[in-house]
């Protein structure tokens, strides 16, 4: 009934070992991109934007379309087994991306844009320095 132990070693090591790898390599790339933050708020700028995340509502929308897309086909999918509680499996993906269509959509009609050339190109605070003012102070 039970696996002997060589084909259990064989099967489970390999797969702990990917694990490990993409865990790790997973934390650098977050350490990396903390880092790369904290150099720029300690210049006081903004990072760049694909740092920042993706707000572009048009990207919000082609989201929704592929996972829209990839929930129809999985419900499909499972439909011609069935019908079930099988097809929660494609429901769940469909509704998600319709929820992201909405909000490209609803986004868009509202004008939600931030992209690149809304951020000020240089660091926070130095728009205009005291000494740049021209006003006369006397003490």
């Amino acid at each position: 009934m039970f696996l002997d132990e060589d084909i259990v070693i064989a099967i489970i090591i390999p797969f702990m070992i990917m694990f490990i790898v993409s865990t790790v390599a997973v934390v650098f790339i977050r350490m990396l991109k903390h880092r790369e933050i904290i150099e720029y708020a300690k210049r006081g700028m903004y990072p760049p934007y694909q740092m920042a995340g993706s707000k572009v509502p048009t990207q919000s929308f082609k989201n929704g379309i592929t996972t829209t897309g990839i929930g129809l086909g999985i419900t499909f999918g499972r439909s011609l087994i069935g019908i079930g509680p099988r097809l929660l499996a494609g429901f769940i993906p469909l509704f998600v991306g319709l929820s992201l269509m909405l909000r490209g959509w609803l986004d868009m009609q509202a004008g939600v844009q931030d992209t690149p050339e809304d951020w000020p190109n240089e660091p926070i605070g130095m728009e205009k320095q005291p000494d740049d003012l021209d006003i006369d102070i006397k003490l």
